[in-house]
């Protein structure tokens, strides 16, 4: 099923080229129109790898795992593993700025030597910024007024 999607997402990458011709007139019914499309389009192709495998079963989804071109599986695999990677170097490439180039480098670290998941770090990464925003004075009210003790609370 991975194989299908990584195949669809590539047939579809033309889409991203109209989607922004549609977005320079300000064609919002355009861009949801097309995004409909993919979205049918990709749930006939869930909705007939569902009907395939229960309409003639598990030996006929076997034949064809069986039956692929190990290539075209090796091919697709080393794709899968580009997405992350593609993805993380566009991320970057719109939000890299001096200033957060540090903390990419200790998120970096802290997975590939320190072999922290990605949760942990996420959940540091939010707690530091946390603690950074409480303790720089940039969480004051825009009115700056300080409220009084009442009753305790």
């Amino acid at each position: 099923m991975q194989m299908l999607v990584i195949g669809f997402f590539a047939m579809t990458a033309f889409t991203m080229g109209k989607a922004d011709r549609y977005a320079e007139k300000a064609d919002g019914a355009g861009i949801s129109r097309l995004l409909i499309i993919t979205l049918i389009v990709r749930s006939l192709l869930y909705a007939l790898v569902a009907f395939v495998t229960v309409y003639f079963g598990e030996h006929a989804a076997q034949w064809i795992d069986e039956n692929t071109p190990k290539v075209l599986l090796e091919g697709l695999g080393i794709g899968a593993k580009m997405v992350p990677a593609i993805g993380f170097a566009m991320l970057l490439k719109i939000m890299w700025s001096k200033e957060v180039a540090g903390v990419f480098f200790i998120g970096f670290v802290m997975t590939t030597y320190l072999k922290l998941p990605i949760m942990a770090v996420a959940i540091l990464g939010a707690s530091a910024a946390a603690l950074y925003f409480f303790f720089s004075g940039n969480n004051k009210n825009s009115s700056q007024q300080n409220e009084d003790f009442e009753d305790g609370i």
